[in-house]
């Protein structure tokens, strides 16, 4: 009988040792991924559900008959639409919270600190700081709008040029018979959307990582300028010129001295580093322009008058950008 009891007591031991390993499988499949419950992450959700239609068109230079075909909006009650924009924020969290995702923050703070504190990463792993966006019926840019009902979700690492490697998911939410329903409707879009823009985030780094990138040096001379006219040029010149080319991210060396890495053109086999490097330094001295008119023009700042001028060291793989002052760029 003791041997018995004895058998029967091992099974039952045996068979909560199963369970709780199958709970702690379970816990660790539901995390996004492995980590994902001890990094940083930043959530931004942007517009409100409404009524309006998709109306998906490009209004630049449109015709005026154009601007008259707009779709009547969709049959939504007023109070409906509160619901949905009153519990959304809070049925996010839950699905982040579904996802073992613990460390998050919606303060735009937080979101300049992050993006400080991550260092560009070239390699796999390491990321620390997140960002997550949730669109709600965005405009498509081009003059028209998503529909009302529609959900964009982006899945980025702040460590990652964010323009090249992002994750996507597209959803459109389904009105249910019950506010119940609805709400559990919007709740498993949000799952899916965050799943599945992770996933693609993840495909579009390993594409990445698969493809060579190169870097260049961008030097400043500012021995000759004053104390303001330095400040400018790295708080509002560079971030300037920075963002008129298609680079991949860029590293801060130490004062007025850049890494910025870039990817040559696939469809051109020709192309090497030093032309691309020669046309990055045209592409910047022509940003800064002779007139206002350029999206980095020295009119009306604290280098109005200074000429820019250009070094390419092939074999350094730098571009350095000094000045001349008025008297001295007036007499060339």
């Amino acid at each position: 009988m003791n041997c018995l009891n004895n058998m029967l007591n091992s099974c039952i031991y045996a068979v909560v040792f199963l369970m709780c390993l199958s709970a702690a499988a379970e816990a660790q499949n539901n995390k996004l991924f492995g980590g994902s419950d001890t990094v940083q992450f930043h959530v931004e959700i942007r517009g409100k559900f409404s009524r309006q239609s998709v109306w998906n068109v490009n209004l630049i230079n449109a015709n005026v008959t154009s601007f008259q075909s707009r779709p009547k909006d969709m049959d939504i009650s007023q109070t409906t639409l509160d619901m949905l924009n009153s519990e959304a924020i809070n049925i996010f969290e839950e699905v982040l919270e579904s996802y073992h995702i613990k460390h998050v923050s919606r303060n735009k703070k937080d979101y300049k600190t992050f993006r400080q504190r991550a260092e560009p990463i070239f390699t796999e792993g390491g990321d620390q700081y997140y960002r997550i966006e949730v669109v709600i019926a965005g405009d498509n840019g081009l003059g028209g709008h998503y529909g009302g009902l529609d959900i964009q979700l982006y899945f980025k690492s702040l460590h990652r040029s964010t323009n090249v490697v992002y994750g996507y998911s597209f959803r459109t939410l389904k009105i249910g018979s019950s506010e119940e329903e609805t709400l559990s409707e919007m709740r498993r879009v949000f799952s899916e959307q965050l799943k599945e823009s992770y996933d693609d985030w993840k495909a579009s780094l390993d594409h990445d990582l698969k493809n060579p990138r190169f870097y260049l040096l961008l030097r400043f001379d500012v021995s000759d300028l004053s104390p303001k006219q330095q400040k400018f040029i790295r708080k509002e010149l560079f971030p300037c010129l920075y963002s008129r080319a298609d680079s991949l991210g860029y590293i801060d060396l130490k004062k007025f001295y850049y890494q910025i890495f870039y990817r040559l053109k696939n469809s051109d086999y020709g192309e090497t580093e030093e032309n691309y490097i020669s046309r990055y330094a045209d592409l910047l001295q022509f940003s800064m322009g002779s007139s206002d008119k350029y999206p980095c023009s020295l009119r009306k700042t604290p280098m109005e008058n200074y000429r820019a001028t250009f070094k390419i060291d092939s074999t350094e793989k730098m571009i350095t950008i000094g000045w001349r002052k008025p008297d001295q760029a007036n007499s060339k």
